[in-house]
């Protein structure tokens, strides 16, 4: 990964936030940033190179990103619904290892999709990367690039 000012960026697994207005947004197409600025949920954004492919999408209760670079898929999805699906009990046997932008996250993978999920300024965020070769490309088979991705996401201009 690559970072328009690599200086400013956080450390990986300093859990520190990106900084605000960063070079994501003005890489983005015009029609993803108008997406952004009328959008009801706030937006993280990729950061670069991703932020230039990046396809923003946005509802009522929610800001979504995708983004395709090379043999890797990236899914941003932040949403102010959540729905318990697990109980109390069970919820806090989740053991939150992780922590991004500050805050305690969740490392998941399912069918070879690596995923964070975590909680930050009453929005639930999901960061997914999805690999052409999940079983041996090291940004699906590892944590790293996936916690790495998720530090350096930076805030919407608003």
């Amino acid at each position: 990964l690559t970072a328009g000012c690599a200086s400013d960026a956080p450390r990986p697994g300093s859990g520190a936030r990106a900084p605000l207005g960063g070079s994501a947004f003005p890489a983005m197409s015009l029609r993803s940033q108008q997406v952004v600025r009328e959008a009801r949920v706030p937006f993280l954004l990729l950061p670069r190179p991703y932020a230039e492919r990046a396809i923003a999408t946005s509802g009522e209760h929610f800001s979504a990103l995708s983004a395709r670079l090379d043999d890797v898929s990236l899914s941003l999805h932040g949403t102010v619904l959540v729905h318990a699906t697990a109980s109390p009990h069970d919820a806090q046997r989740v053991r939150r290892r992780h922590h991004v932008r500050g805050v305690p996250a969740l490392v998941l993978v399912n069918e070879g999709i690596r995923s964070v999920t975590w909680h930050e300024r009453g929005v639930d965020w999901t960061l997914e990367v999805e690999c052409v070769r999940h079983e041996t490309d090291p940004r699906c088979t590892q944590d790293a690039f996936l916690l790495e991705l998720a530090s350096r996401l930076e805030e919407a201009p608003r």
